[in-house]
């Protein structure tokens, strides 16, 4: 039966993987009408990955339109399902958000955020960020951060929560650590666990790497990712690297740790590892690109975001669905929590001088990540559109 979706995002340009997925899961039924409605910085992303005729994007325009008139408009469209697939920054907004839709999916990326916000939980992080963050963020902003949150952004969400209690609601995340916490919250059968990003059969160009080619995809940034350890580990093992090893640093250096980031890379570079990294955010073909070129993709991940929130639980990275999409070998820190189905194509590391220890061997013994790649692929294919459709037939 044909049916009307629609797919909200208009927060987070990083999160557009998610929205391709979703939304070619849905038209991969030629009977559903897609609505994508989304901004500039998304919309051109999920063009050049490809746009299946029964979708259509609709694009607010943030110059000429206010975010709330653009919201008013949705909520007005008789759609059988709508995806509200990030909430962030403009909590206001969202909290006066009644659509018409038949149904409601919301996505979930920080759990602790919505369903554990208390004062205690905001006082917490801001005396986390003040002890870990400094370096990166002014004092006065996280004090200030504390009392947006306590203050309104907290009661923000909670007015979402409380006008999808008058309607058919359900909320989706992406990995089990985050089902099982969520389900705390809300009863299992209102969650549906779907990948933020799938695998669309992305060819693998690494069969001529004449190196180990490492890729680090995500933002270049010390807050999140551990660098000058890991660097230092290589450098502890360069006899055994030196021409061997070439890393991908698939995102981009912000402003505030470009100076840093930048010694740390040439470091590496003048010892003898080659190393790619970029000016700007990577997306679209040239992201799809990078993860083919790949061995194994890397995470580096801080697996503790902050005083509540801890990756692979109250949150998920991208680095899996990376993964997923480009059929690749992962390497993630061993107190990341996966899915089980992820651990036959995944190596984990218990710190980064192990890490060191695993990247010689992968150097010297090639034929480990050929056997890890036949499994990643066999995966990968579990994830393709098609394959996915039937969570979302609820």
């Amino acid at each position: 039966m044909s049916k009307k979706i629609g797919i909200l995002e208009i927060c987070e340009p990083n999160h557009y993987s998610a929205v391709n997925g979703l939304m070619k899961t849905y038209a991969s039924d030629i009977n559903n009408k897609v609505y994508v409605f989304s901004i500039a910085k998304i919309n051109k992303p999920l063009k050049e990955n490809g746009l299946l005729p029964n979708i259509e994007l609709v694009e607010w325009d943030e110059k000429q339109e206010s975010r709330t008139l653009f919201l008013d408009k949705i909520a007005s469209l008789d759609l059988d399902r709508l995806h509200v697939c990030t909430i962030s920054g403009d909590y206001k907004s969202f909290s006066k958000f009644k659509p018409k839709a038949k149904e409601i999916y919301t996505h979930i990326h920080n759990i602790d955020t919505w369903f554990d916000d208390t004062v205690g939980r905001a006082w917490k992080i801001m005396l986390f960020d003040l002890k870990h963050k400094t370096a990166n963020r002014k004092r006065y902003r996280i004090v200030g951060r504390f009392f947006l949150e306590t203050l309104l952004n907290s009661t923000y969400r909670k007015a979402y929560l409380n006008n999808l209690k008058e309607r058919p609601h359900h909320f989706i995340v992406h990995s089990e650590g985050q089902m099982n916490m969520l389900s705390d919250f809300v009863p299992k059968e209102k969650i549906t666990i779907f990948p933020f990003a799938i695998y669309e059969g992305l060819q693998d160009q690494s069969q001529g790497n004449t190196k180990l080619r490492i890729c680090i995809p995500g933002i270049i940034t010390s807050e999140r990712r551990e660098y000058k350890v890991f660097f230092n580990s290589l450098l502890e093992r360069i006899q055994e690297l030196k021409g061997k090893l070439l890393l991908d640093l698939l995102g981009y250096v912000p402003a505030l740790e470009k100076e840093v980031m930048e010694v740390l890379i040439k470091n590496l570079q003048k010892a003898g590892i080659e190393v790619i990294y970029y000016p700007s955010f990577v997306f679209g073909q040239q992201f799809d690109t990078a993860i083919s070129k790949a061995d194994i993709l890397l995470n580096n991940q801080k697996v503790e975001k902050n005083a509540s929130g801890k990756y692979g639980v109250t949150k998920e990275s991208g680095m899996i669905f990376n993964m997923l999409r480009g059929a690749k070998v992962g390497v993630i820190p061993h107190d990341y929590q996966v899915n089980e189905e992820f651990k036959a194509s995944t190596l984990f590391f218990e710190n980064y001088e192990k890490l060191g220890e695993l990247i010689v061997e992968m150097v010297q013994s090639p034929e480990k990540i050929k056997a890890l790649k036949s499994k990643a692929t066999e995966l990968s294919k579990m994830y393709s559109a098609e394959s996915l459709y039937k969570r979302l037939r609820t």
